[in-house]
């Protein structure tokens, strides 16, 4: 599906569907194993599930500069200091 995809919407499409997928997870198995979450087997469910209905996902790419909103900035702050807190309470 995805390469009968790639003819009329271009490659860029499927591979920043794989860079995606590839990213959460990566991502996810790393928050987990800071964090002792269960984010990475929910995302190995989701990606079963797109593999079995022969689904095709689709991503998009922003502004390389990244967002400046203020909300934004704090959650990414809170989330690094949340990740220090963990390690040094593990050390």
């Amino acid at each position: 599906m995805t390469r009968l995809l790639c003819r009329t919407a271009g490659c860029a499409q499927r591979y920043l569907c794989h860079d995606a997928l590839n990213a959460l997870y990566e991502n996810t198995h790393l928050v987990d194993s800071i964090l002792e979450t269960e984010y990475h087997p929910k995302f190995l469910e989701y990606l079963q599930y797109l593999q079995d209905e022969d689904l095709t996902t689709c991503g998009a790419m922003t502004d390389a500069k990244g967002p400046t909103n203020s909300t934004i900035q704090t959650f990414t702050l809170g989330f690094a200091k949340k990740i220090k807190k963990v390690l040094q309470s593990k050390e």
